[in-house]
């Protein structure tokens, strides 16, 4: 897929606008998808480069994506090396129809290069085994949502869609670099799906009142590092989604080996496997753990000195 080289000046000048329309925000996600591998966008973050993690992600919704076409994600996720998960349910749509369903919920603007989007969002914490075994099951949201959850995906999504009969998307597995402040927070994520597509993306999280400068900032790092926009520029949950919802289509005798049956969609085999997840790395660390060392080690001289600072960058 050949880059997009935009106007810089151009990328996310819909943000000033959308927070003026909308008085309770409390952040900014700039966001885009590069057209590029993991170790080029991280010319981005400089030297300061905080240790990668881990992530592994799963998606509820129906098979057909009924959740996700309402504007309503569902999303568990577990922090691996950490030991630590969670699960959301985010509603993602206009302004006009979040004001009313945003009460209590964490409210986000989600800036792509082009167009924004509000997100509300609702989240619990659980440990990544009970996540393992909740989609070991076949009802997987009966373990993870809370009451408050579920009575918020029906709210949203209505009563045509039952909660119990919610499929488990996944795994998707993400390798996540990040530096500068946590209020101030610039980073690249590296998703990989289970046929292997990949997707990367340029990000930073700020508080509104500092939107403008950084998405300045964040301009001039692209035109400096001659960073490559992807033509298609959507977010990462609707293309993992998509990918994810056709993959299950396929025929189950073409996608998984003779008398193995799938307990989530998108190529995740079953209990067993799902609870095993939990406890190892994401099936592509080792093949980005190279890149990472090099480049970094380029840029931090301790990492050269005192390789065991990070275990995890450890090479086999």
């Amino acid at each position: 897929m050949g880059g997009w080289c935009p106007d810089h000046a151009q990328l996310w000048q819909s943000v000033p606008a959308a927070l003026r329309a909308h008085a309770r925000v409390d952040r900014v996600e700039l966001k885009a998808i590069v057209d590029s591998d993991l170790e080029t966008a991280m010319a981005v973050l400089g030297s300061e480069v905080e240790q990668p993690r881990l992530r592994c992600i799963h998606y509820l919704d129906t098979p057909d994506l009924s959740l996700y076409r309402h504007g309503v994600i569902v999303r568990a996720r577990v922090n691996e090396r950490v030991g630590k998960g969670d699960v959301v349910v985010k509603l993602r749509r206009p302004m006009l129809h979040i004001a009313r369903a945003a009460t209590n919920l964490v409210v986000e603007l989600d800036a792509l290069p082009a167009e924004t989007a509000w997100a509300a969002s609702l989240k619990r914490r659980r440990t990544p085994e009970a996540i393992a075994r909740a989609l070991g099951r076949r009802r997987p949201a009966r373990a993870l949502l809370t009451k408050n959850q579920r009575a918020l995906v029906t709210r949203l999504a209505g009563d045509e869609i039952d909660v119990d009969d919610l499929v488990a998307f996944g795994p998707v597995d993400v390798v996540r670099l990040t530096s500068g402040r946590a209020e101030e927070r610039i980073g690249v994520e590296a998703w990989t799906l289970p046929d292997g597509s990949r997707m990367v993306e340029l990000f930073a999280k700020c508080c509104p009142t500092r939107s403008d400068a950084i998405a300045a900032l964040v301009r001039d790092l692209i035109s400096d590092h001659r960073i490559a926009l992807a033509v298609e520029q959507v977010t990462k949950t609707q293309m993992s989604l998509e990918r994810l919802a056709r993959a299950r289509r396929r025929p189950l005798r073409q996608a998984l080996p003779r008398r193995q049956a799938p307990a989530t969609a998108g190529g995740a085999p079953g209990r067993r496997h799902a609870v095993e997840r939990a406890a190892r790395p994401c099936d592509h660390e080792l093949a980005v753990r190279h890149d990472v060392v090099e480049v970094l080690a380029e840029r931090r001289h301790d990492l050269r000195e005192a390789p065991g600072e990070w275990p995890l960058l450890t090479t086999p």
